[in-house]
C-alpha cells in the first residue's frame, strides 16, 4: 500500500497538514505516516536526555494516530527517529511506498526559512515525490482538492507535472485550469520610422493570449480526454503575484508548480517563482523538485502534443 507521509514537529502549526494528508489517503487508497524527527544536536548536549526525548516523540505522535484512526478510519503507521530532519524524511520516503509528503510553513522570508525550520528545501530539492507545502493562510480540508490552478512556462518541466495532476484530479473529481503568464508589453510597436503604429497594445495583447491559446489547447485536450473538467487562462505581469491572485480569483484549492532546482548565485539572479508563490500562497502548493520531476520526465514525451508551441 502508497502511503502519504506527514513530518511533524509537535507544533499546531505542523499540524495542519494532517487533514489534506487525510483526504490524499482517502483517495488513493494510500495510508498515513505520521513522522517525527528528534533532533540530535539538541540530544548531544544532554546525552541522557535522547531516550526521553524520543519517547515524548513516539508518544505525541501515538496520541495524533489514534485521534486519526478513530475520525477518519484511515491506516496510520508513526516513525521517530534521532536524526537530521531531511535526511530521516527522505529516507522514510524511500524506506516506504511514499506517494506525497504533506508539509506546513510559517510563512518566514524565504523557503529555505519558511518550511520547519531550513528543512523544507532540502527535503522538495530531494525528494522523489511531490511535496504540498502549506501556507498559514491555506485551509485544505479532508474533503480533498477539486480545482487546482496549474502555472506553465513553456519549459519541459512545467508541463512534466501533468501527469501527477491528472492523477489528482481523477481522484478529487477536480477541476483543472491551465494557466500561462506573459510579460506586461510595454507599449505600442512602432516601425522603424517611430511614428508609425505596427500594433497596439490590445493588438499586442490579443496576439499573445491567442499564442496562450496555441500552447495551452493540446495539454488541455489531454486532460478533457482523461476526463477531467479543464480550462485555461492567459495573464500580464510579474509571474508569482500573477499566479496567486488568478489562485484567488479562480477560488482554487491548491497551485502545482514545478521548481526549477536553483541555488545560490543562480537563484539570487533569477529569484524563484515558486518561493515567492509559496510566501504569499492562499492555498496548498504542490510542488515538483529536481528529483521528482526527473521521476516524471519520462511521461513529458506521452503528454507534450507535438503542436505545442513553444512560445
Amino acid at each position: 500500500m502508497t502511503e502519504i507521509l506527514v513530518p511533524l514537529d509537535g507544533s499546531p502549526q505542523a499540524q495542519r497538514a494532517v487533514p489534506l494528508a487525510v483526504g490524499l489517503a482517502r483517495a488513493s487508497g494510500s495510508s498515513l505516516r505520521l513522522f517525527e524527527s528528534v533532533s540530535l544536536g539538541v540530544a548531544a548536549d544532554v546525552p541522557e536526555s535522547a531516550p526521553m526525548l524520543e519517547e515524548a516523540a513516539e508518544e505525541t505522535l501515538s496520541l495524533a494516530q489514534a485521534e486519526i484512526v478513530a475520525r477518519y478510519q484511515i491506516p496510520v503507521e508513526t516513525t521517530v527517529q534521532m536524526s537530521f530532519a531531511p535526511d530521516a524524511i527522505l529516507a522514510t520516503a524511500k524506506a516506504h511506498e511514499t506517494r506525497a509528503i504533506v508539509m506546513t510553513t510559517h510563512a518566514r522570508t524565504g523557503l529555505v526559512r519558511g518550511v520547519l525550520g531550513s528543512v523544507a528545501e532540502q527535503v522538495l530539492r530531494h525528494a522523489t515525490m511531490p511535496v504540498f507545502l502549506l501556507p498559514p493562510p491555506a485551509e485544505v480540508s479532508e474533503s480533498g482538492l477539486h480545482h487546482i490552478l496549474v502555472p506553465l512556462d513553456g519549459s519541459d518541466a512545467s508541463y512534466s507535472v501533468i501527469s501527477e495532476v491528472i492523477d489528482r484530479a481523477r481522484e478529487f473529481h477536480s477541476k483543472v485550469t491551465l494557466l500561462r503568464v506573459y510579460p506586461e508589453p510595454d507599449g505600442p510597436l512602432f516601425a522603424d520610422d517611430s511614428r508609425t503604429v505596427v500594433s497596439t497594445v490590445d493588438q499586442i495583447t490579443a496576439g499573445v493570449n491567442a499564442a496562450a491559446m496555441v500552447f495551452l489547447q493540446p495539454i488541455q485536450r489531454r486532460l478533457q480526454e482523461a476526463g477531467i473538467t479543464c480550462e485555461v487562462s492567459a495573464r500580464f505581469g510579474d509571474p508569482a503575484a500573477s499566479i496567486v491572485q488568478a489562485a484567488a480569483d479562480l477560488g482554487v484549492d491548491a497551485i502545482a508548480m514545478a521548481t526549477h532546482g536553483r541555488s545560490g548565485l543562480d537563484r539570487l539572479r533569477h529569484g524563484s517563482v515558486t518561493e515567492a508563490v509559496l510566501r504569499h500562497s492562499p492555498v496548498v502548493v504542490m510542488t515538483f523538485g529536481l528529483e521528482a520531476l526527473k521521476a516524471l520526465a519520462a511521461n513529458v514525451g506521452a503528454l507534450a502534443d507535438a503542436n505545442i508551441a513553444r512560445v
